[in-house]
This record gives structure tokens, C-alpha cells and sequence, in this order.
């Protein structure tokens, strides 16, 4: 189970879903947008980790969330400012969606520790299947790292449904 956990972590997800999900035209734009919404944003987190401000590198404990979180959002803000001025209308719709799963799951994130490997690998799956037409198996993932990520007493089963059904209510 901490095999599955550490291959879907957000940090390796992250910058996968974010080739996938858009249709890019140029590599600068891609490097723009990796930068400025994972690389900044991790680079911080491995500050605050350094720095003890974060226990470990789950962040298990709900409050130390808020400052990777913050940092987060104002880098997907900028990207998307970004990607409104440079990319295709289409692009940046898509990104309008990430940008409101992710304000929706800092919001929820107040009161519940939702799991954002199962957010992420959620959209991941929702992305695979509607953009690339890959079989609806690939939706197996989900409750494998859910079953993973509960086993490892990471997350309760509300905070695994919630990284599932936050992030496919906005891809409908």
C-alpha cells in the first residue's frame, strides 16, 4: 500500500496531469505553467519541511496544510493570469476548472482533511478517459489509492470520498 501511496503522490502526479490535461502548443508554455503552479509552490514546501514548520511529507496534520496551500493558490493564480493572456480560450477554460477544484478543496480543507492524492489521481482518470478515450478501468485507480491511502491511516473514509467526488462534480 505505500508503494501505491508514494507512486500517486501529488508531487509526481502534479506535473503528469499538468502535460496531460492541456493541450500545448508551445514547451515554454508548459514550462511556464509547471513553474509557476508545482515548482515555485514545492520548492516552498520543502522550505517549510526543512524548517520543521511541517511534520512530514504527507503534511498529515491538517493545520500545517493552510501555508502549501496558500502558496499553491497564488502560484495557480498566476497561471492562470498567465495562461488568459497567452494560451488558446480552451486552455484556459480547462484551467478555470483546476483552479476551482483547488479553491474548493482549500475551502473544505478547513473543516476536513480531504486527500488530495485521491483528488488528484481523480483528475487524472477523469482526464484520461474524457481526453484520450482510455478505458473505464482506469477508474480502478481511485479505489486503490483511496484503500491505500485509508490502510496507511493517512486519511478516514470521508476524507477519501470527499478527494473523489470534489474534483468529478466540476468535470461533469
Amino acid at each position: 500500500m505505500k508503494f501505491i501511496s508514494i507512486l500517486t503522490h501529488p508531487v509526481l502526479i502534479f506535473p503528469i496531469l499538468t502535460y496531460i490535461y492541456f493541450d500545448w502548443e508551445s514547451t515554454f508554455s508548459f514550462f511556464a505553467v509547471l513553474t509557476m503552479s508545482f515548482i515555485v509552490p514545492f520548492l516552498y514546501f520543502l522550505y517549510l519541511y526543512k524548517s520543521k514548520q511541517i511534520s512530514n511529507f504527507d503534511i498529515s496534520e491538517r493545520k500545517q496544510r493552510y501555508k502549501v496551500y496558500y502558496a499553491t493558490l497564488i502560484g495557480l493564480i498566476i497561471t492562470g493570469i498567465y495562461l488568459n493572456q497567452f494560451s488558446t480560450p480552451e486552455i484556459f477554460q480547462d484551467y478555470l476548472k483546476l483552479l476551482l477544484i483547488a479553491i474548493t478543496l482549500v475551502i473544505v480543507n478547513f473543516k476536513v482533511k480531504v486527500s488530495i492524492h485521491v483528488a488528484l489521481i481523480t483528475i487524472f482518470c477523469i482526464s484520461l478517459f474524457q481526453d484520450f478515450n482510455i478505458h473505464y478501468a482506469i477508474f480502478l485507480l481511485i479505489p486503490l489509492v483511496a484503500y491505500s491511502r485509508t490502510k496507511l491511516k493517512r486519511h478516514k473514509l470521508l476524507e477519501v470520498v470527499l478527494g473523489t467526488i470534489i474534483p468529478a462534480l466540476f468535470s461533469i
